[in-house]
């Protein structure tokens, strides 16, 4: 977190900002604790998305490839995958067919 320490007031602006318009829609006691939960591993200042992903992981992105894998170890049988894992590939799917033309 100190790596940002010293650099100018209008960069520390800007980026204040940023992080004010786009967290707004959270309470100010969601955002400390997301806040906390990163930098607990973090080694730089998180990014807003950062963030959004830790009050609402629903908007993680997700990954093609994580599904296939997730597709070839389900065919080892009915309990190959997590209840995590398998809720990933119904959210995959889902978005899928959401974003299909």
């Amino acid at each position: 977190m100190l790596r940002k320490y010293g650099e100018a007031a209008d960069v520390t602006a800007v980026r204040d900002a940023g992080f004010q318009w786009m967290l707004g829609e959270y309470n100010i006691d969601q955002v400390r604790n997301a806040f906390r939960q990163y930098l607990k591993t973090g080694k730089e200042i998180p990014t807003p998305a950062d963030i959004v992903e830790i009050l609402d992981p629903s908007v993680k992105p997700m990954c093609g490839r994580v599904y296939q894998r997730l597709v070839e170890r389900s065919r080892e049988g009915p309990f190959a995958l997590t209840l995590a894992e398998q809720d990933y590939m119904d959210r995959y799917e889902q978005q899928q067919i959401k974003t299909a033309p």
